[in-house]
């Protein structure tokens, strides 16, 4: 080694090292950092959306055929929502419905997945 890398490596402060968490800041300044990011995070800017905002997508037509791809005769509104909202899913809501009312404390009968549909 030269002499500028016996500098380096014999730095006084390298033989204090802490080993320890690295956390060496006391309540006080914890709170007084905390202090100063929530005033720093209250002082608004006012931003120029006129200049940066960016443009629109393209807009590409629609050339495909819109509508049902099946004979939808003898299907009902009913039948469509069915499909999304299984048995499973409205017990779901039958359940989370009742246990609002409940934490409300309303004069409430429970409802059923009969009367949902």
């Amino acid at each position: 080694m030269d002499n500028s890398e016996d500098e380096l490596f014999s730095d006084s402060s390298a033989d204090s090292f802490d080993s320890g968490s690295g956390c060496e800041t006391d309540d006080k300044t914890l709170s007084s950092s905390n202090e100063e990011i929530e005033i720093s995070a209250r002082n608004w800017i006012r931003l120029d959306c006129e200049s940066n905002i960016p443009p629109p997508p393209p807009q590409f037509p629609f050339s495909g055929d819109s509508g049902l791809k099946f004979d939808s005769t003898g299907i009902r509104p009913d039948d469509f929502f069915n499909l999304y909202f299984d048995d499973n899913l409205m017990k779901i809501v039958k359940d989370e419905t009742n246990r609002f009312a409940e934490q409300k404390g309303s004069t409430w009968t429970p409802t059923t997945i009969a009367e949902l549909r």
